[in-house]
Parts: structure tokens; sequence; C-alpha cells
């Protein structure tokens, strides 16, 4: 099974400004994208899985953590949390792949995260693996 991954963007800059640049990201399999912006910094978006579904993730507004887990885990007292945080100050896209579910969290006011999905909305029919988020906590 493929883990969750950072796809690194990168800057390059000359004489005339700057080029934000995700040259190693292959958008062919989106068929989907969506803006996530929390009401505030205590909302926590989540936990919302996918066996079918892979998904990207960038912050385009403000500093978002993303917090990852395998939906396998779920069983598990204390699973393995994989933490990522994207901020609009790069580029960086993370790939979560199908069989992880997230937990998303502003840690900025007004942070905005663009999410996309390789499937159309209803087309994968895995739309109800969701669980409260304090589902972790003892």
């Amino acid at each position: 099974m493929k883990k969750p991954t950072i796809i690194s963007g990168d800057i390059n800059k000359d004489h005339r400004g700057k080029i934000f640049h995700i040259n190693s990201l292959d958008l062919s399999p989106i068929k989907r994208v969506y803006i996530i912006e929390n009401k505030d910094l205590t909302t926590e978006r989540g936990w919302k899985g996918h066996l079918v579904e892979n998904r990207w993730f960038y912050c385009s507004t403000g500093k978002i953590e993303i917090q990852v887990v395998s939906i396998n885990d779920f069983e598990v007292k204390s699973p393995t949390i994989e933490i990522f945080n994207l901020s609009d100050r790069n580029l960086n896209i993370l790939f979560v792949p199908k069989g992880f579910a997230t937990l998303i969290k502003q840690s900025k006011k007004a942070s905005r995260i663009t999410a996309m999905s390789d499937y159309l909305l209803g087309k994968s029919n895995d739309d109800d693996l969701r669980w409260k988020s304090n589902i972790f906590e003892k």
C-alpha cells in the first residue's frame, strides 16, 4: 500500500520575480477540486477516509495541519498518526492514498486548503467512511 507523502514544490527566482511550481505532480488522475475553510481555529474536520479515492491537498491560504491515519488503525486505541503541516509559503502538496483517513485543522485564521480527488462526487461509493474527531482521545 502506498503511504501519505509530500510532493515538494519549488521556487525559481530571477530579475523578473518568482515562479512557484511542482513540476513532478501529475494532474491526469484528478477528477474534481474543492476548497475547505473551517469556521475557526477550534474546528476539526475529520476523520474522513476513503478505500477507493486518492486525494491531494494544497494549502492556498494560511497554514493547515492534516493528521493522517490508516483506516485499519481505527481498531487500535493508540494508532500511529502522521502529522503534516502545509503552508501558503510554498507549493507543497500532500498526497493521501486510498486506505487512509484525514483530520484537517487550521493553524492560522481564515486558512484554506484545496483538496483534489481522482473520483467525481458520488462515484467512488465510499463517501460515508467517517469517524468522530475525538475518537482517539483518552
